[in-house]
């Protein structure tokens, strides 16, 4: 009986407690992870009420910025630091404003197109030839006499002003290589990037290079090729030549 008093008298005094602060430290972690997980709510709604005003800020900035460009000329200056900013990098986007001369795009090299550029075909139209430059197309694409085209071009080439040029040294270059001197033929169409004005309707530089890269496609030095195709890649996306739509469509 005394041996059965004490294993009582131990478990009264020793195992209840125990038992009992086992149950509070429970209650207490329950209760410190509900705090956590309130806290966490708590910093998350926070966050998101931040990001909601911000975003509701910029939205207001940007109204505010496109409605003071809509009464105001399309300058660059006057263009708001925040849509400057956000336009900038190639690719990014562009403002386009409906003028009473045309539409206008800011930033230009953002656009591979010009939107008011009159289609090609429209743009040789507009554009009289020459009776001289006529009679030597006559002999080149009518005769196939390419040896005299050759000899009518050249002259033409020695009277004609430098703004004048393009269209001259493009025919001569495809005479040439009609007649399989391909190496004269790369050597009057590398000349066409450094000339003003238009063939066909199109920029003399985006030809010149087209044609530069159509007589590497048939060579064997791919690597020639490689440089060259990215180079005339690289020009069109940052917009160097103002092209028509259709045209721009095209490429």
């Amino acid at each position: 009986m005394q041996g059965c008093g004490l294993l009582l008298f131990f478990a009264v005094t020793l195992l209840l407690p125990g038992a009992a602060l086992g149950v509070f430290g429970a209650r207490a972690l329950i209760q410190e992870r509900q705090l956590v997980d309130q806290q966490i709510r708590e910093r998350q709604e926070t966050a998101a009420g931040i990001v909601s005003r911000d975003l509701e800020r910029q939205f207001q900035e940007w109204q505010l910025a496109l409605d003071r460009l809509a009464q105001a000329p399309p300058a660059e200056p006057l263009i708001p630091p925040i849509l400057r900013t956000a336009l900038v990098e190639p690719g990014a986007g562009l403002l386009v404003f409906l003028a009473p001369r045309g539409l206008t795009v800011w930033p230009q090299q953002n656009v591979l197109y010009d939107l008011n550029a009159l289609p090609p075909e429209a743009a040789v139209n507009d554009r009289a030839k020459s009776p001289a430059l006529l009679a030597a197309e006559a002999l080149e694409i009518e005769r196939r006499d390419y040896a005299g085209a050759i000899a009518r071009y050249r002259q033409l080439l020695a009277s004609t002003p430098a703004d004048q040029r393009a269209e001259l040294l493009h025919h001569l270059a495809r005479t040439y290589r009609k007649i399989g001197r391909h190496q004269q033929a790369l050597d009057w169409f590398q000349q066409l990037p450094a000339a003003a004005g238009f063939v066909g309707g199109d920029p003399s530089g985006l030809i010149g290079r087209f044609e530069v890269c159509a007589h590497w496609s048939t060579k064997p030095d791919r690597a020639r090729l490689a440089a060259c195709a990215m180079d005339l890649y690289s020009r069109l996306v940052a917009g160097e030549w103002q092209l028509s739509k259709e045209r721009g469509d095209r490429l």
